[in-house]
């Protein structure tokens, strides 16, 4: 942070913004020390307090969904059970939609692979046609544990 936005910030409205987007607590202290090197002083008070309110918004269950779901750092700043069961929920989803991706990806590299009929032996022809089946195995998993997860979420 610069020296003239440690003069002119805000710091309710700036914690408030924070809070309501989930950032790391701690970030007072970045502020804090950057502030200090041009002699100003941060309104840590300001700043908790609007932080603490910006909470009440990002704390909400269905938050705590969208916040796993789309893959965000959660910094652990909720209180609020309803969340962070919902961050958990969100978080799998992400995490299964991401690997479903991947294996997306790979099985399509296989394929290719096994398409080129002049430049694999039969043995590495086998490992790929075994990796291939593994990954269509682990796929149709994930795709059923799926759409079970999605019946567990409460907002």
């Amino acid at each position: 942070m610069s020296i003239e936005e440690c003069q002119t910030t805000h710091w309710r409205d700036l914690g408030y913004h924070q809070g309501k987007t989930g950032v790391n607590p701690n970030i007072i202290y970045d502020y804090a020390k950057d502030c200090s090197e041009g002699g100003v002083k941060v309104d840590k008070v300001g700043w908790s307090e609007g932080f603490e309110q910006g909470l009440i918004l990002y704390c909400s269950p269905r938050n705590g969904y969208q916040v796993g779901r789309n893959g965000q750092h959660y910094y652990g700043v909720c209180d609020n059970d309803q969340f962070n069961e919902n961050y958990e929920l969100g978080r799998q989803a992400y995490l299964k939609e991401t690997r479903l991706k991947d294996i997306e990806t790979e099985l399509l590299d296989i394929e290719r692979k096994l398409l080129d009929k002049n430049g694999l032996d039969p043995d590495e022809r086998k490992r790929l046609d075994a990796e291939r089946k593994s990954l269509v195995s682990e796929r149709a998993s994930l795709l059923e544990t799926t759409r079970s997860y999605q019946f567990h979420i409460t907002f």
